[in-house]
């Protein structure tokens, strides 16, 4: 057995060869659940997770955790978030300043500032209080609660009358030009929209990201959740949709956060159809649903530019805030109130939500609890948080770090797959189909995305030649490559390739030293197979539309008949492909030089449907192991 026919990072083999680095993939799609002034908390537990080496192909947010997400999507320095929090918090008013004045009308004995939202919270508690508390013992005199209710009933109501026509209290107008103001602070961001005057808007992003060759201020996708209280539904902002392109960034951001009541509702006539938005918590605080299969399925049919989020498995990670309250007895009458009012406004909701981001998938969910936050108690208790924002975030970032540390930092790759024994049995049953010819040399190896190379996982040759450790730098170089972005098995004449000039090779995307080690072994490979190797989590069968048999727009055809893609229904992201090369005569299999005529040769049929089969057990080898329980209560598991 050869090093590389061991899990990836293993020892050394006993033959004596030193055993390749590991390779590791972390790429995710980053969920962020809502949470008012705990923003902080969540900020932290994303520098965290970004530190652990997550590398994040998508963003999704809800309010709170839309601003945050917003902010990662932008590249905006961290640094300059965490300047920008500061002097904020060492103005007068602290954060509070970020809310905006709630009545510039008001009289002058009327509270200000935040003293408006305070003053109402205990008008608010007084007539609560009036009636007694679901644990409370009920009052001796029911007039004298019936008259108390009522006297603070008025006082409320008064408190509350001032503010009735804004639909809320606070308009936000300086958070909006905070997350403007920190976007423009992107380092890639072009100058002219760093000048700009107004808000940016997604078409802003959408625009300069065409003229930009490069793709050097390339943004993956944001989706940010908003309710629409016109059409009272759930509406789903992407960055990538052209029905957005003028809505501001910033105020989508703010319509995501607007606190029913709390924050005065936003007014989008850029935004689809048009609405009336508040906080999309309203319905959906935690939507890890965004990156469903059907998200995948819109992607391939709507958005080829973001073909990396179509390829590629991701794991999915949630930043989420756990309640740390004390739970009441449901077998007291108090107790039994307090659980259906903790139910019904919200607590059902994030219980639906937990199971839903469970369904199978790699899920690794950072949920922090409310005690180990150190700032407020209160998610809108905005006047305390100055005091705490650094801590907040220092908090947030160790938490996350500690709690992926103790799931032993979760990557894509199962760090303990056996693929060498995998190899072997595909490279027995190539020379059993072969039985009735000559034996030919063969190598077989299964190779993996890390970044944006493909490296060996594993190898494994015939007759004991060294690993080529052949890593391609570009995920569509070579035959290798070319299977994973078609997504289908592709077969390769490498004999003519070997044989046409260095101008025509490098159509591969493989230069001179790349192709030395494909070829520059004794005797050299003359026919080769890749097959993809779909993630069992998501593969999928789609009947009743055409197999993929060619390149697509996205990817289009090498100018050779070297090689050509064998029609396949599997649909899915790729977990890894499986490379098979023999040195064979073409005259000993009656094999025809023109690759698109290889499939119909019988011995190629069975020898692609035996890599078939071993692909399907190296994407299971590969995926297992993954804590997916991960999001997982203790009573739960």
């Amino acid at each position: 057995m050869g090093p590389t026919d061991q899990t990836p990072g293993s020892g050394p083999d006993p033959s004596g060869s030193a055993a390749r680095d590991p390779v590791e993939n972390r790429d995710c799609v980053l969920v962020i659940q809502g949470g008012g002034i705990f923003a902080l908390s969540l900020l932290g537990q994303a520098i965290g997770v970004l530190k652990k080496g997550y590398n994040p192909l998508a963003y999704a947010g809800t309010s709170a955790g839309a601003l945050v997400a917003t902010l990662l999507w932008g590249k905006v320095p961290i640094v300059e978030v965490m300047r920008e929090i500061d002097s904020i918090s060492g103005r007068p008013g602290g954060l509070t300043t970020l809310l905006g004045e709630p009545d510039p009308h008001a009289g002058p004995a009327e509270p200000r500032g935040f003293r408006v939202f305070t003053s109402i919270l205990s008008s608010g508690k007084r007539f609560a209080a009036a009636f007694g508390g679901p644990d409370q013992e009920p009052r001796p005199w029911l007039a004298q609660r019936v008259w108390w209710g009522l006297r603070d009933g008025m006082k409320l109501k008064g408190a509350v009358a001032g503010h009735a026509h804004h639909r809320g209290l606070y308009p936000a107008g300086p958070l909006v030009e905070f997350v403007d103001r920190l976007l423009k602070k992107a380092p890639d961001l072009p100058q002219d929209l760093k000048e700009k005057r107004g808000l940016l808007t997604f078409g802003d992003y959408l625009d300069a990201e065409q003229k930009d060759e490069n793709r050097r201020i390339f943004r993956m996708p944001l989706f940010i959740t908003a309710t629409n209280l016109s059409t009272q539904r759930l509406e789903v902002i992407s960055s990538m949709d052209v029905a957005y392109r003028d809505v501001a960034v910033a105020q989508a951001v703010r319509a995501s956060t607007a606190v029913p009541l709390f924050f005065r509702p936003v007014d989008l006539p850029e935004c689809g159809n048009g609405g009336t938005f508040v906080d999309g918590g309203l319905i959906s605080n935690f939507p890890s649903w965004i990156f469903s299969r059907a998200t995948r399925v819109w992607f391939e049919e709507h958005a080829w530019g973001y073909w990396d989020l179509i390829c590629r498995p991701v794991i999915h990670v949630g930043l989420r805030l756990g309640s740390s309250e004390r739970r009441p007895d449901a077998r007291t009458p108090g107790g039994f109130v307090g659980s259906l009012v903790s139910m019904a406004v919200g607590g059902s909701r994030n219980e639906l939500e937990r199971r839903l981001n469970r369904d199978g998938r790699r899920t690794l969910t950072i949920e922090q609890p409310e005690t180990a936050i150190g700032g407020p108690k209160d998610f809108l208790a905005f006047d305390q948080a100055g005091e705490h924002s650094r801590a907040m975030i220092l908090n947030g970032q160790h938490y996350a770090m500690r709690r992926i540390d103790a799931l032993e930092r979760p990557q894509l790759y199962n760090p303990r797959a056996e693929l060498g024994g995998i190899l072997r049995t595909l490279i027995e049953t190539c020379f059993w189909i072969l039985r009735d010819r000559p034996k030919p040399a063969a190598h077989a190896a299964v190779y993996a995305v890390a970044g944006e190379q493909l490296r060996p996982l594993a190898e494994h040759d015939s007759l004991g030649r060294p690993d080529r450790a052949l890593v391609l730098e570009d995920t569509a170089s070579g035959l290798t490559g070319q299977a994973f972005w078609v997504r289908a098995p592709m077969v390769c004449n490498l004999k003519e390739v070997r044989e046409q000039s260095e101008a025509v090779k490098r159509i591969y995307g493989m230069d001179a030293d790349q192709h030395t080690k494909v070829y520059g072994v004794k005797p050299p490979p003359t026919w080769m197979a890749s097959v993809p190797c779909f993630d069992p989590y998501e593969i999928r069968t789609v009947m009743g539309k055409e197999p993929i048999d060619d390149f697509t727009e996205a990817n289009p055809p090498h100018p050779t008949g070297s090689h050509h893609t064998i029609p396949t229904l599997h649909r899915g992201p790729v977990i890894a492909v499986l490379s098979l090369d023999l040195a064979v005569r073409y005259s000993d299999l009656d094999l025809r030089e023109t690759a698109s005529e290889h499939f119909q040769n019988p011995y190629v049929q069975a020898i692609v449907n035996a890599m078939n089969d071993a692909a399907s057990e190296v994407a299971v080898e590969l995926a297992g192991g993954f804590p997916d329980d991960s999001g997982m209560e203790e009573g739960e598991r």
